[in-house]
């Protein structure tokens, strides 16, 4: 590239024309002459990035991990809220959330937008579907239908909501349930 530059502006001399002059610094080249400078030709900017590519990809897998612990807690969390009415109020809400997260096209699960915005950073195409969607395509059932997928959630969900409203039906005389 170093030899392409020289060139350019040896000719530019030898032949008495105004060409915008040509230098590198660090790894970008720039054109300038006529105003501010600019980029060269075919080679593009390229902007320091906030997150370092290695750290977005290991912050992915974070999140991923979350959203996995995310989605088991609401599936199992009805295991362990006998007796604890704080655990208790706090899976019920979570069951709530992400039956509404489910059903209602805005505003996105934020972990998913999280996870979608460190793939970027990272290099790797972002998913553009379901948590639920790409993880039962993955590990389950190939070319589940994304509908198939949130009503079956979604019926997951109030299952769970039904084991709350059988447990408080059925609640002991002391109030525990």
């Amino acid at each position: 590239m170093n030899g392409l530059l020289a060139e350019s502006q040896a000719e530019a001399r030898a032949t008495g024309e105004r060409r915008p002059r040509i230098e590198r610094r660090g790894r970008y080249i720039f054109k300038s002459g006529l105003g501010r400078a600019r980029y060269a030709r075919g080679c593009e900017r390229r902007e320091r990035s906030i997150c370092p590519i290695f750290t977005a990809y290991v912050l992915t897998g974070v999140v991923l991990f979350a959203h996995l612990l995310w989605c088991a807690w609401a599936l199992l969390g009805w295991t362990v809220t006998l007796g604890r009415p704080g655990l208790r109020a706090l899976h019920i809400a979570s069951i709530v959330y992400a039956i509404v997260i489910e059903l209602v096209p805005w505003p996105p699960c934020p972990l998913t937008v999280a996870e979608m915005w460190l793939e970027a950073r990272a290099g790797i195409a972002p998913a553009h579907e379901p948590f639920l969607v790409r993880v039962l395509d993955a590990i389950l059932y190939p070319d589940l239908p994304e509908w198939l997928v949130v009503g079956g959630a979604v019926v997951v969900c109030v299952a769970i909501l039904g084991v709350y409203v059988r447990r408080y039906v059925r609640r002991t005389a002391q109030g525990e349930w």
